[in-house]
């Protein structure tokens, strides 16, 4: 059994807390009453795309999420190298930095 790393390292509203699980492929979120809620990934971790329905997008090894000043949730992916946003009023994924590629691009060029 491959050993699963809980990170709680978002908070959005009391009593919300936002969960990267590294190991597993979907980050979640801690809700009241205690409850675990998928809020990405479809439980596959290879890349199936750069956008879509959250729930339908492979999300690898999330590592971390924060909230952004925008209200939405940036995951980032160590499997799939991407950092995502997560629109929670419409339930879409974006990929809004990292090529799927590995390593240093260079500065000045686009995120994506």
């Amino acid at each position: 059994m491959k050993p699963v790393f809980h990170q709680i390292v978002a908070r959005f509203a009391c009593p919300l807390l936002f969960i990267a699980a590294c190991g597993a492929v979907t980050p979640a979120v801690l809700a009241a009453p205690p409850r675990i809620e998928t809020v990405a990934g479809s439980g596959k971790p290879e890349n199936n795309g750069d956008e879509g329905p959250a729930l339908e997008i492979n999300v690898g090894d999330p590592f971390g999420v924060e909230i952004g000043p925008d209200g939405a949730l940036y995951i980032c992916e160590v499997r799939n190298h991407r950092v995502r946003r997560l629109d929670r009023q419409t339930g879409q994924l974006t990929t809004v930095a990292g090529t799927g590629e590995m390593g240093y691009s260079g500065d000045g060029g686009p995120a994506v």
